[in-house]
């Protein structure tokens, strides 16, 4: 029986899963593919700019330093906490606890935990160009090989959108629906071997009494158009497909969905898919 991969999607808040232990080896065989570059085009400013996601190639924040809503992974019950900084490199990662922020416009300071559980000063500030400086003390991060890579200073952060959230499709015999976080591997799939792992995103589309699940492995692009892999839960095949943000709508069309081999075998996911926030 295929395993419903969607449901396992829903849990956790902000459709990310924390692993309520501080390191974590993150599974799956397929290489993360980021642009070095990515501006977020067309997402409005909000009047509380420190909430919500923000994100870096090496760093992902989780944050809301107005009502303390974000789940701590570090603690066993996952008490609400400031916000979360996750530090990430290689497959690696490591989530570090914000304990307290005051915020004084577009400009916060307060409290992080760093690696001895000691408390330390960190910073943030929204830019004239909509990004987020963070000043942060050294925060570590331990490897698979037991390398060590520190991080620490000044660091520039986007804001996770518009790829991150959950649409949905329905109507000529399809229910689908899509619940995607490109900025953070953090969503119950499968890896491309086909076994449980973290995801980008995961697209549940049904026909009748027929499922398939398409895990996100891998992403890269630019602004309101990225180009995904994903792997078929339904034929098992590894498959290509560009995804259109349509800010006047917020809609994500789907396009290009080409095999990757031979013996990819049939995909629900198909070209002009839209599915609606």
């Amino acid at each position: 029986m295929k395993k419903n991969y969607f449901l396992f999607a829903l849990l956790g808040a902000g459709f990310c899963i924390q692993n309520p232990v501080m390191a974590s080896e993150v599974s799956g065989n397929e290489s993360v593919k980021v642009s070095a570059v990515m501006p977020v085009a067309d997402v409005p400013q909000t009047v509380k700019p420190f909430k919500g996601q923000w994100y870096s190639d090496e760093i992902y924040m989780d944050i809301d330093f107005y009502g303390n809503t974000v789940s701590d992974p570090n603690s066993m019950d996952g008490d609400p906490c400031p916000g979360i900084i996750k530090v990430r490199k290689g497959g690696s990662e490591m989530s570090y606890t914000i304990l307290s922020m005051k915020v004084n416009g577009k400009k916060a300071s307060g409290i992080v935990s760093d690696n001895d559980f000691q408390e330390q000063p960190m910073s943030a500030e929204i830019l004239a160009d909509g990004t987020m400086k963070i000043t942060i003390p050294a925060l570590k991060l331990i490897m698979g090989e037991g390398d060590i890579k520190v991080f620490k200073g000044e660091k520039i952060l986007r804001k996770a959108a518009p790829f991150a959230g959950k649409w949905s499709l329905k109507g000529n015999g399809i229910a689908a629906e899509m619940i995607l976080n490109l900025y953070d591997r953090c969503i119950m799939g499968m890896n491309a071997d086909m076994n449980d792992a973290l995801s980008y995103g995961i697209i549940n589309i049904t026909m009748g009494m027929n499922v398939d699940d398409c895990s996100i492995l891998s992403w890269e692009g630019i602004g309101n158009t990225v180009d995904v892999k994903f792997v078929s839960s339904r034929s098992g095949g590894i498959y290509k497909a560009r995804l259109t943000y349509l800010p006047s709508t917020k809609k994500i069309k789907v396009s290009q969905v080409t095999p990757v081999g031979s013996d990819a075998g049939e995909c629900y996911l198909t070209d002009g898919m839209e599915f609606v926030y």
